[in-house]
Formats: structure tokens, sequence, C-alpha cells
């Protein structure tokens, strides 16, 4: 996981951070042996394909087997890898590979409203032969949508992110620089469901889908501190604490000139004040 971390934070599009938090660690991540689900994550059926999937993991990979009709239209077949996270959240992964049961096998990261079939979702995916995507259901029951992403294939990366009612799919090659995919608003209520989503788009076969390098987390920081992106970057902004420990992801322009783009995490002062800061990376 350190490798993640690294390249997570290493954006070349932000390339300045602006904050007054103290730096003191790294998030922990728990692995567990092969077949077994790290504590808090679970994995499910959704929609009750004809043929049952499956989840395992070991050292930081899922591997996860599923069939389905697809997770399109008004209701979805699935497998689903999945925590519960209230409130704004990120999910990120790399798809190493997905198998062609169909060529719209997809696997990728999902923020979901329930576990129910027919729920609002976003989904970030990579397909085994019609590239990569952003398809949501905006609201419970409704029919889906899609956003056509690069025709690229696994390994790939893939991001969503919740701020608010806003869901942004992104993709990339390196998890330094991302592509946002597409955008919309999704109903999913104080709390969703997170992680990681595989279809066969075939009710009589399985795909099998690794998934590597797994982040899911809030975005949030703690009272009376707030983010806000300043001057409308063109890709938002994310920030996660944890145990004293920020983690922001930024774009924008500049902070230069007239006028500036940067993510802020900042809380207001009255009189002096002194401002510092260990930037690890």
């Amino acid at each position: 996981m350190s490798d993640v971390w690294s390249l997570l934070h290493g954006s070349p599009r932000a390339t300045r951070i602006v904050v007054c938090l103290l730096f003191t660690g790294y998030f922990s991540v728990h692995h567990a042996s092969a077949q077994t689900l790290p504590s808090p994550w679970a994995a499910r059926d959704v929609g009750s394909p004809a043929v049952a999937g499956s989840a395992s993991h070991n050292a930081g990979t899922y591997t996860i087997k599923a069939a389905g009709a697809d997770i399109w239209g008004t209701s979805d077949q699935f497998h689903f890898v999945y925590r519960q996270i209230s409130g704004d959240a990120e999910v990120i992964t790399r798809v190493d590979s997905v198998t062609r049961a169909h060529t719209w096998s997809k696997a990728g990261v999902m923020i979901r409203s329930s576990l129910a079939a027919g729920a609002a979702h976003g989904f970030a995916f990579v397909s085994a032969g019609n590239g990569v995507g952003f398809q949501r259901r905006r609201a419970d029951g409704a029919t889906s949508a899609h956003t056509k992403g690069p025709a690229v294939a696994a390994p790939r990366w893939v991001r969503i992110v919740r701020l608010g009612t806003r869901v942004t799919a992104f993709t990339s090659a390196d998890a330094r620089t991302w592509t946002r995919i597409g955008a919309d608003t999704v109903a999913l209520g104080s709390t969703a469901y997170v992680g990681l989503a595989v279809t066969s788009h075939n009710t009589g076969a399985l795909t099998t889908a690794v998934l590597s390098q797994v982040v899911a987390r809030p975005l949030a920081v703690p009272a009376p501190q707030k983010t806000v992106d300043i001057g409308s970057p063109s890709i938002p902004g994310t920030v996660a604490a944890s145990s004293g420990t920020y983690t922001i992801n930024a774009a924008g322009l500049d902070i230069w000139n007239t006028a500036d783009q940067f993510t802020f995490t900042y809380q207001p002062v009255t009189g002096d004040v002194d401002v510092s800061v260990r930037v690890r990376s």
C-alpha cells in the first residue's frame, strides 16, 4: 500500500498545498488472508444473479467472480464488495484485469444508496471490451445514464467521489494525473454503500475481476475546520482526515498573480496566529 499513497499524493496537477494542518502519519490498512475480507468489508450478490458470485482477498488484492445481467436500466445484477460511509466519500482502485464473459463485462468502484437492485448509484468502471465509463442511476428505480470515457483496457485506475449530492467519476493510467469522465446529481441519502462492483453482463457465465490498492474513505475534517475549492478548479479537490493526517488531492491553475485556484482546508481565527505543518509528500 505504500505505492498507492505515493501515487495519490504525488499528482503533478496539485502543484501547491495551502493548509493550516499538522501531518503526523499515514492511514492504516488491514490485510487479511485469501478467502476472507478485511473488516469492515462485506460481500454479496445484488439483484439475485442466476449464477452466484464470490469475493476473496489476499495481500491487498481482491479477486471477484460475478455473473449478472448488467448494472444498467432500472435494476442491477452484480457482485458487490462494500462498506458503509456517511457523508462525503471517495473510492479508488486499480482494475488489474477483467475477463470477457461479454464485451460489457465490467468492474470498478461504486457509491450506492442501498443494496436493493434498483438503488441509486454512481459507478466508475473498466469494461472487458468497451473502455472505461461512468454509469449512474440518479434516483431509486430510475433509468440508468452513461458517459463514455477513454477507450482503454485494464490495468486502469478508477475513482469516484461523492460531495453532497454530486457524484464525479475519474480514471487514470497511473493514479497521478486523473481525467474526469463525468459528474451528475445522485440521491444517495446520508449514508451510502461504497466499494467494488463487478458484473459479467452474461446471466449464464462468471467474469473474474482482479482489483488492487483499494482506498475507501470519508472526506471530512474535524470541526471547526472546513474545506472549500477557491477559484473553481476544473477538477474538484478532496480532503480526508484521520488521526491527525490529512490527505489532500487538489487541482487548480496556480496560487499566483491576481487570482488563485486551489483546495483550502481552513478555520477562522481571531488575532495573531502561528501556523505550522509537515508536508509528508
